[in-house]
């Protein structure tokens, strides 16, 4: 009756809070005072109460006596199974007074409570950072000791949190538990369905104070708002590069590990991230849904169309702070930076030389190897990438897609293009720090640098004659041969 009237006689003398039977106050008790009288024969883990037991021991047995109609997943507890449903059936039965949210568990609308009050009662010792949730805290203390108790069985991969070990294993078995009610496409996490479906709907309800761009999802909007305070609480302990997203930290890993984990089924390459894999995907399919309004071109991202739109509109929002030039790709000004700080991120294994570009230093690397896998059909030429061949392919088919505006003289490549500029403003942004002398390549300036050193790794075979630049060396053979450029 007590459940009905309301009434709760029994008070925590700690926190105040009130329960309706003497046994649940005995067990809430145990959260301040930390007793754990139930353990595990076989982990020795110890739980407050008995039933938290029963169900754990059940992760032992492999038992999963609970089983979704919908898609056949077992689950351990009924509660687990309750929470699982709702994934399917959208129901979202707690609500919030304040600002209306729902939730699908009376625990997250209590753990959601906390934000508007500013509770946050869980401290890191380590750093003193506070936390809402219990859970929270438990995962952020992992940043400190580097624990990762989640295995996957498939490849051993570890993991810091069990929801990460859920999404990984849905790479292994191409699970979609996440379906849009709009289209019926699937998706592998919740997260990538919700911000799909605003596609649908236009709908960004997120919007920053700062310069009112919105956003589709809150944790983008928060992503976002440390690009106005310069937070970057993700440090690389290779180069102590630092980002905004963990998400970026783990991508940038892989520049130092190569890891590829993502392979295509098709053709075998190897991608480090599975959104990578799913738009190269595209290319053996043959689709290009993103189609310029201007010109008629399909691209297969929509990245690549918004980039590509900007040779139409002229538009570089990417400004270097440094000396203020502006680029189009941000990628583009990532490269131009280095040339202010120096910095060469990509290190050869071979020779340890470094460079500031990937591509650079893959080509380099294939100097080890000799290793030039893409040939060319027409002339049978080969190269160590698939751009340098794609390049190539133009030269026969006369493709110059980058037109000079100055004098209207046409190029197969961009770079190409870039180069020729500088003969029309007079740009030379590579400079010598001995003499000062400036110069229109990267390229140009290394080969300075070398006169410098006393350096002349360019021997003619016929008089022994060294020289600093290998065009050099070119022009000087003529001299043997009587050829007369």
């Amino acid at each position: 009756m007590k459940t009905h009237t309301g009434e709760k006689p029994y008070e925590c003398e700690e926190c105040k809070k009130k329960f309706i039977r003497k046994s649940h106050l005995n067990q809430h008790m145990r959260t301040h005072n930390g007793e754990k009288p139930y353990e595990c024969e076989e982990c020795k883990k110890k739980f407050i109460c008995k039933t938290y037991l029963s169900q754990h021991i059940k992760t032992h047995n492999g038992e999963k006596p609970y089983e979704c109609e919908e898609c056949k997943k077992k689950f351990i507890r009924k509660s687990h199974l309750t929470l699982h449903m709702r994934t399917h059936n959208g129901e979202r039965p707690y609500e919030c007074e304040v600002c209306k949210k729902n939730f699908s568990l009376k625990t997250y609308l209590s753990q959601h409570m906390k934000t508007h009050r500013g509770e946050k009662p869980y401290e890191c010792e380590e750093c003193k950072k506070k936390f809402i949730r219990k859970s929270h805290l438990n995962q952020h203390m992992r940043t400190h000791n580097g624990e990762k108790p989640y295995e996957c069985e498939e490849c051993k991969k570890k993991f810091s949190e069990n929801i990460c070990l859920t999404r990984h294993i849905r790479t292994h078995t191409g699970e979609k538990p996440f379906e849009c009610d709009v289209c019926k496409r699937k998706f592998s996490q919740k997260v990538h369905m919700i911000v799909h479906k605003n596609t649908h709907t236009g709908e960004k309800p997120f919007e920053c104070e700062v310069c009112k761009q919105k956003f589709s999802l809150k944790t983008y909007l928060g992503q976002h708002i440390k690009t106005h305070n310069g937070e970057k609480p993700y440090e690389c302990e290779e180069c102590k590069k630092k980002f905004i997203r963990k998400s970026h930290l783990t991508l940038h890993m892989r520049t130092h590990n190569d890891e590829r984990p993502y392979e295509c089924e098709v053709c075998k390459k190897n991608f480090s991230l599975k959104t990578y894999l799913s738009q190269h995907m595209k290319t053996h399919r043959g689709e290009k849904p993103y189609e310029c309004e201007e010109c008629k071109k399909k691209f297969i991202r929509k990245s690549h169309l918004n980039q590509h739109m900007r040779t139409h509109n002229g538009e570089k929002p990417y400004e270097c702070e440094e000396c203020k030039k502006k680029f189009s790709e941000n990628i583009c000004l990532t490269r131009h930076i280095r040339t202010h700080t120096g910095e060469k991120p990509f290190e050869c294994d071979v020779c340890k030389r470094k460079f500031s570009q990937k591509v650079h230093m893959i080509v380099h690397k294939n100097t080890h190897t000799g290793e030039k896998p893409f040939e060319c059909e027409v002339c049978k030429q080969k190269f160590s990438l698939k751009t340098y061949l794609g390049q190539h392919i133009k030269t026969h088919n006369g493709e110059k897609p980058y037109e000079c505006e100055e004098c209207k003289k046409k190029f197969i490549r961009k770079s190409h293009l870039t180069l020729h500029m500088r003969t029309h403003n007079g740009e030379r942004p590579y400079e010598c720090e001995v003499c000062k002398k400036n110069f229109s390549l990267n390229t140009y300036l290394s080969q300075h640098m070398k006169t410098h050193r006393g350096e002349k790794p360019y021997e003619c075979e016929e008089c022994k004659k060294k020289f600093s630049a290998k065009n050099c060396l070119t022009l000087h053979l003529r001299s043997h041969n009587g050829e007369k450029p």
